[in-house]
Protein backbone atom coordinates (compact mmCIF):
# COMPACT_ATOMS: atom_id res chain seq x y z
CA UNK A 1 0.00 0.00 0.00
CA UNK A 2 1.60 3.16 -0.98
CA UNK A 3 0.87 6.38 1.18
CA UNK A 4 1.05 10.22 -0.03
CA UNK A 5 4.46 10.37 2.73
CA UNK A 6 7.85 11.39 1.42
CA UNK A 7 10.48 10.22 3.07
CA UNK A 8 14.14 11.61 2.94
CA UNK A 9 17.04 9.48 3.40
CA UNK A 10 20.03 11.20 5.23
CA UNK A 11 23.24 10.64 7.42
CA UNK A 12 23.87 12.36 10.70
CA UNK A 13 26.49 12.97 12.82
CA UNK A 14 27.37 10.30 15.09
CA UNK A 15 30.73 9.68 17.08
CA UNK A 16 29.32 6.52 17.87
CA UNK A 17 32.36 3.15 17.19
CA UNK A 18 31.39 -0.27 17.36
CA UNK A 19 34.81 -2.83 18.24
CA UNK A 20 36.90 0.95 17.67
CA UNK A 21 35.35 1.48 14.19
CA UNK A 22 33.66 4.60 12.99
CA UNK A 23 29.80 3.67 13.30
CA UNK A 24 27.71 5.61 10.18
CA UNK A 25 23.98 6.37 10.60
CA UNK A 26 21.39 6.62 8.09
CA UNK A 27 17.79 7.62 9.08
CA UNK A 28 14.62 7.26 7.05
CA UNK A 29 12.53 10.12 7.98
CA UNK A 30 9.00 11.50 7.23
CA UNK A 31 9.49 14.99 5.87
CA UNK A 32 6.42 16.68 6.62
CA UNK A 33 6.31 15.33 10.77
CA UNK A 34 10.49 14.34 10.63
CA UNK A 35 9.72 11.47 12.54
CA UNK A 36 11.89 8.28 12.12
CA UNK A 37 10.72 5.72 10.24
CA UNK A 38 13.87 3.21 10.04
CA UNK A 39 17.74 3.49 10.15
CA UNK A 40 20.86 1.64 8.91
CA UNK A 41 23.88 1.31 11.26
CA UNK A 42 26.83 0.11 9.25
CA UNK A 43 30.84 0.38 10.09
CA UNK A 44 32.23 -0.69 6.77
CA UNK A 45 32.72 1.92 4.20
CA UNK A 46 29.16 1.56 2.94
CA UNK A 47 26.17 -0.77 4.21
CA UNK A 48 25.02 -3.87 3.06
CA UNK A 49 22.22 -4.39 0.54
CA UNK A 50 20.73 -6.73 3.08
CA UNK A 51 21.57 -3.95 5.58
CA UNK A 52 19.47 -1.52 3.65
CA UNK A 53 16.52 -3.69 2.51
CA UNK A 54 15.92 -4.46 6.57
CA UNK A 55 15.86 -1.00 7.19
CA UNK A 56 13.34 -0.13 4.34
CA UNK A 57 10.65 -2.90 5.40
CA UNK A 58 10.93 -1.53 8.99
CA UNK A 59 10.46 2.04 8.12
CA UNK A 60 7.67 0.65 5.56
CA UNK A 61 5.87 -0.99 8.58
CA UNK A 62 6.23 1.50 10.79
CA UNK A 63 4.74 4.59 8.22
CA UNK A 64 1.93 1.88 7.19
CA UNK A 65 3.49 2.12 3.77
CA UNK A 66 5.55 2.65 1.15
CA UNK A 67 6.05 6.60 0.18
CA UNK A 68 4.55 8.15 -2.61
CA UNK A 69 7.89 9.83 -3.37
CA UNK A 70 12.21 9.00 -1.60
CA UNK A 71 13.98 12.29 -1.45
CA UNK A 72 18.29 11.29 -1.70
CA UNK A 73 20.99 13.60 -1.19
CA UNK A 74 22.96 14.81 -4.31
CA UNK A 75 26.57 12.67 -4.85
CA UNK A 76 25.64 10.43 -1.53
CA UNK A 77 28.10 7.72 -1.53
CA UNK A 78 24.65 5.35 -0.67
CA UNK A 79 23.00 6.64 -3.60
CA UNK A 80 22.43 3.55 -5.53
CA UNK A 81 21.64 1.46 -2.67
CA UNK A 82 18.72 3.62 -2.10
CA UNK A 83 17.60 4.17 -5.65
CA UNK A 84 17.92 0.28 -6.85
CA UNK A 85 15.19 0.23 -3.43
CA UNK A 86 13.07 2.40 -4.71
CA UNK A 87 12.64 1.20 -8.03
CA UNK A 88 12.66 -2.33 -6.65
CA UNK A 89 8.83 -1.27 -5.37
CA UNK A 90 8.00 1.33 -7.99
CA UNK A 91 8.55 4.40 -5.56
CA UNK A 92 9.43 7.60 -7.39
CA UNK A 93 12.73 9.21 -6.11
CA UNK A 94 13.98 12.78 -6.57
CA UNK A 95 18.18 14.10 -6.20
CA UNK A 96 18.18 17.06 -4.69
CA UNK A 97 20.92 19.31 -3.47
CA UNK A 98 22.26 18.70 0.62
CA UNK A 99 21.37 22.32 1.01
CA UNK A 100 17.75 20.82 1.00
CA UNK A 101 17.81 18.73 4.00
CA UNK A 102 18.74 21.59 6.14
CA UNK A 103 15.29 22.11 7.68
CA UNK A 104 15.06 18.22 8.23
CA UNK A 105 18.40 17.43 9.55
CA UNK A 106 18.28 19.94 12.55
CA UNK A 107 15.38 18.68 14.59
CA UNK A 108 16.69 14.79 13.56
CA UNK A 109 19.89 15.49 14.67
CA UNK A 110 19.11 17.19 17.99
CA UNK A 111 16.23 14.04 18.32
CA UNK A 112 19.48 11.71 18.12
CA UNK A 113 21.75 13.71 20.39
CA UNK A 114 18.96 13.85 22.84
CA UNK A 115 18.34 10.21 22.80
CA UNK A 116 21.89 9.19 23.25
CA UNK A 117 21.87 11.71 26.67
CA UNK A 118 19.13 9.70 27.73
CA UNK A 119 16.91 12.71 27.56
CA UNK A 120 18.78 15.28 29.38
CA UNK A 121 20.18 17.50 26.28
CA UNK A 122 16.72 19.22 26.82
CA UNK A 123 15.81 19.68 30.16
CA UNK A 124 17.13 22.90 30.39
CA UNK A 125 17.88 23.83 26.87
CA UNK A 126 20.92 24.89 26.54
CA UNK A 127 20.80 28.51 26.18
CA UNK A 128 23.83 28.93 23.70
CA UNK A 129 22.19 28.26 20.70
CA UNK A 130 24.97 29.71 18.71
CA UNK A 131 27.87 27.23 20.55
CA UNK A 132 26.21 24.25 19.90
CA UNK A 133 25.66 25.20 16.28
CA UNK A 134 29.69 25.65 15.65
CA UNK A 135 30.30 22.57 18.00
CA UNK A 136 28.11 20.52 15.47
CA UNK A 137 29.46 22.43 12.39
CA UNK A 138 33.06 21.13 13.73
CA UNK A 139 32.10 17.86 13.42
CA UNK A 140 32.78 16.82 9.64
CA UNK A 141 30.29 14.52 7.91
CA UNK A 142 31.76 11.07 7.61
CA UNK A 143 32.30 10.81 3.83
CA UNK A 144 33.69 14.65 3.47
CA UNK A 145 37.21 15.21 2.91
CA UNK A 146 38.96 15.42 6.31
CA UNK A 147 39.80 18.52 7.55
CA UNK A 148 43.24 17.57 8.11
CA UNK A 149 43.97 18.14 4.64
CA UNK A 150 45.13 14.40 3.74
CA UNK A 151 42.67 14.60 0.48
CA UNK A 152 41.13 11.49 2.12
CA UNK A 153 37.55 11.16 3.49
CA UNK A 154 36.63 11.73 7.47
CA UNK A 155 35.49 8.30 8.01
CA UNK A 156 38.93 6.68 6.31
CA UNK A 157 41.15 9.52 7.89
CA UNK A 158 40.93 11.05 11.68
CA UNK A 159 37.57 9.90 12.34
CA UNK A 160 38.52 6.65 14.21
CA UNK A 161 41.04 8.91 16.35
CA UNK A 162 38.21 11.96 17.11
CA UNK A 163 37.56 10.39 20.53
CA UNK A 164 41.25 10.46 21.34
CA UNK A 165 41.84 13.61 19.91
CA UNK A 166 38.87 14.94 22.12
CA UNK A 167 40.01 13.47 25.59
CA UNK A 168 43.35 14.99 24.68
CA UNK A 169 42.83 18.74 24.06
CA UNK A 170 40.20 18.52 26.81
CA UNK A 171 43.20 17.64 29.44
CA UNK A 172 45.20 20.08 28.29
CA UNK A 173 42.04 22.75 28.59
CA UNK A 174 42.59 21.73 31.98
CA UNK A 175 46.01 21.84 32.03
CA UNK A 176 47.49 18.10 32.76
CA UNK A 177 50.13 17.93 30.45
CA UNK A 178 51.13 14.40 31.11
CA UNK A 179 47.55 13.30 30.55
CA UNK A 180 47.23 15.16 26.82
CA UNK A 181 50.16 13.46 25.40
CA UNK A 182 49.24 9.99 26.47
CA UNK A 183 45.94 10.42 24.84
CA UNK A 184 47.72 11.39 21.44
CA UNK A 185 49.96 8.38 21.72
CA UNK A 186 46.87 5.93 22.34
CA UNK A 187 45.48 7.65 18.89
CA UNK A 188 49.34 6.83 17.36
CA UNK A 189 48.97 3.36 18.54
CA UNK A 190 45.55 3.18 16.07
CA UNK A 191 46.47 5.22 12.70
CA UNK A 192 50.55 6.01 13.62
CA UNK A 193 52.01 9.22 13.42
CA UNK A 194 49.33 11.59 11.27
CA UNK A 195 49.64 15.72 10.87
CA UNK A 196 46.45 15.73 12.51
CA UNK A 197 48.42 14.07 15.87
CA UNK A 198 51.56 15.99 15.27
CA UNK A 199 49.55 19.63 15.12
CA UNK A 200 47.79 18.69 18.69
CA UNK A 201 50.96 17.92 20.45
CA UNK A 202 52.46 21.43 18.80
CA UNK A 203 49.56 23.42 20.39
CA UNK A 204 49.67 20.69 23.71
CA UNK A 205 53.47 21.67 24.06
CA UNK A 206 52.95 25.85 23.53
CA UNK A 207 52.30 25.52 27.55
CA UNK A 208 56.27 24.75 28.48
CA UNK A 209 57.46 27.88 26.38
CA UNK A 210 57.15 30.39 23.23
CA UNK A 211 60.31 29.04 21.51
CA UNK A 212 58.93 25.09 22.60
CA UNK A 213 55.90 25.98 20.72
CA UNK A 214 57.41 27.89 17.91
CA UNK A 215 59.96 25.28 16.83
CA UNK A 216 57.95 22.51 17.11
CA UNK A 217 55.16 24.37 14.78
CA UNK A 218 58.07 25.06 12.05
CA UNK A 219 59.41 21.23 12.36
CA UNK A 220 55.98 19.94 11.92
CA UNK A 221 55.15 22.69 8.81
CA UNK A 222 58.29 20.81 7.11
CA UNK A 223 56.99 17.86 7.11
CA UNK A 224 53.18 18.07 6.92
CA UNK A 225 53.06 21.12 4.92
CA UNK A 226 49.72 20.84 3.58
CA UNK A 227 48.16 20.88 6.75
CA UNK A 228 45.47 23.65 6.86
CA UNK A 229 45.71 23.86 11.00
CA UNK A 230 49.65 24.49 11.22
CA UNK A 231 49.54 27.21 8.96
CA UNK A 232 46.53 28.75 10.97
CA UNK A 233 48.61 28.26 14.27
CA UNK A 234 51.48 30.28 12.16
CA UNK A 235 48.78 32.62 11.84
CA UNK A 236 48.27 33.23 14.87
CA UNK A 237 51.76 33.22 16.12
CA UNK A 238 52.59 36.46 13.78
CA UNK A 239 49.53 38.03 14.95
CA UNK A 240 50.19 38.05 18.59
CA UNK A 241 54.04 39.19 17.58
CA UNK A 242 52.27 42.24 15.85
CA UNK A 243 53.50 40.23 12.00
CA UNK A 244 49.90 41.25 10.27
CA UNK A 245 51.32 41.10 6.53
CA UNK A 246 53.23 37.46 7.68
CA UNK A 247 49.67 36.58 9.99
CA UNK A 248 47.74 37.39 6.90
CA UNK A 249 49.77 35.31 4.23
CA UNK A 250 49.84 32.26 6.72
CA UNK A 251 46.52 32.21 7.00
CA UNK A 252 45.33 32.47 3.64
CA UNK A 253 47.51 29.51 2.99
CA UNK A 254 45.09 27.75 5.84
CA UNK A 255 41.88 28.63 3.44
CA UNK A 256 43.68 27.54 0.82
CA UNK A 257 44.13 24.11 2.39
CA UNK A 258 40.88 23.62 4.04
CA UNK A 259 38.00 21.47 2.17
CA UNK A 260 35.52 23.25 0.68
CA UNK A 261 33.33 21.58 3.26
CA UNK A 262 34.78 22.28 6.25
CA UNK A 263 32.76 25.64 6.79
CA UNK A 264 33.51 25.18 10.80
CA UNK A 265 37.38 26.05 10.19
CA UNK A 266 36.99 28.18 6.69
CA UNK A 267 34.82 30.51 8.93
CA UNK A 268 36.97 30.19 11.97
CA UNK A 269 39.86 31.16 9.13
CA UNK A 270 38.12 33.96 7.68
CA UNK A 271 37.14 35.74 10.85
CA UNK A 272 40.43 36.18 11.94
CA UNK A 273 41.46 37.21 8.95
CA UNK A 274 39.17 39.81 8.54
CA UNK A 275 40.65 41.03 12.08
CA UNK A 276 43.99 41.17 10.84
CA UNK A 277 42.95 43.68 7.53
CA UNK A 278 41.62 45.40 10.52
CA UNK A 279 44.74 45.79 12.25
CA UNK A 280 46.40 46.78 8.80
CA UNK A 281 43.59 49.35 8.24
CA UNK A 282 42.55 47.65 4.75
CA UNK A 283 39.04 47.69 5.41
CA UNK A 284 37.79 47.14 2.14
CA UNK A 285 39.72 43.23 2.57
CA UNK A 286 38.35 42.86 6.23
CA UNK A 287 34.70 43.62 5.02
CA UNK A 288 35.22 41.16 2.15
CA UNK A 289 36.56 38.49 4.62
CA UNK A 290 34.09 38.91 7.39
CA UNK A 291 31.27 38.30 4.46
CA UNK A 292 33.03 35.21 3.38
CA UNK A 293 33.14 33.85 7.07
CA UNK A 294 29.54 34.48 7.54
CA UNK A 295 28.51 32.50 4.18
CA UNK A 296 30.27 29.81 6.15
CA UNK A 297 28.35 30.31 9.15
CA UNK A 298 25.38 32.36 9.19
CA UNK A 299 24.55 31.86 12.74
CA UNK A 300 28.15 33.49 13.91
CA UNK A 301 26.92 36.43 15.77
CA UNK A 302 30.89 37.88 16.61
CA UNK A 303 31.27 37.87 12.67
CA UNK A 304 28.05 39.92 12.47
CA UNK A 305 29.15 42.07 15.26
CA UNK A 306 32.51 42.66 13.63
CA UNK A 307 30.78 43.56 10.22
CA UNK A 308 28.04 46.21 11.87
CA UNK A 309 30.60 47.87 14.36
CA UNK A 310 33.99 48.09 12.01
CA UNK A 311 32.37 48.15 8.92
CA UNK A 312 28.58 48.96 8.15
CA UNK A 313 28.28 51.22 11.11
CA UNK A 314 32.11 53.01 10.93
CA UNK A 315 31.03 56.78 9.63
CA UNK A 316 34.78 56.90 8.90
CA UNK A 317 34.63 55.00 5.62
CA UNK A 318 32.95 55.70 2.35
CA UNK A 319 29.08 55.02 2.13
CA UNK A 320 30.02 52.53 -0.64
CA UNK A 321 31.98 50.09 1.72
CA UNK A 322 29.70 50.23 4.48
CA UNK A 323 27.03 48.91 2.57
CA UNK A 324 26.37 45.25 3.06
CA UNK A 325 26.97 43.18 0.00
CA UNK A 326 23.77 41.75 -1.65
CA UNK A 327 24.79 38.18 -1.02
CA UNK A 328 25.60 38.72 2.81
CA UNK A 329 22.21 40.80 3.52
CA UNK A 330 19.92 37.62 3.96
CA UNK A 331 22.46 37.00 6.63
CA UNK A 332 22.62 39.84 8.45
CA UNK A 333 18.78 39.83 9.90
CA UNK A 334 18.62 36.61 11.58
Amino acid sequence: MATDQIWAVFPIKTLISVQEKPCDIYVIVDTASTQIFGFVAFTEELPSTKEVKSAFKKARKSAGGWPGKILLQKEDPCEQLFVSIANNHKIKYEIVPTTEFDAIKKPVQESFEDFQSGGRSSNPPDPNLESIEQARAGIPESYDLCSCGSGKKYKFCCKPIFQEIVEAMCAFEDGHFTEALKWLEAAKKKVGETAEIVCREVIIYSVKSREEFSGRLREALKRFPKHPRLHYLLAIEHKEAGRFDEAATAYLASIERYPSTDKYHLNEAWNNLGGVYHELRDFSQAKGAWEKALMYMPMDVTCKNNLTEFVYQNPDLDDSLREPSPFVARYLKG
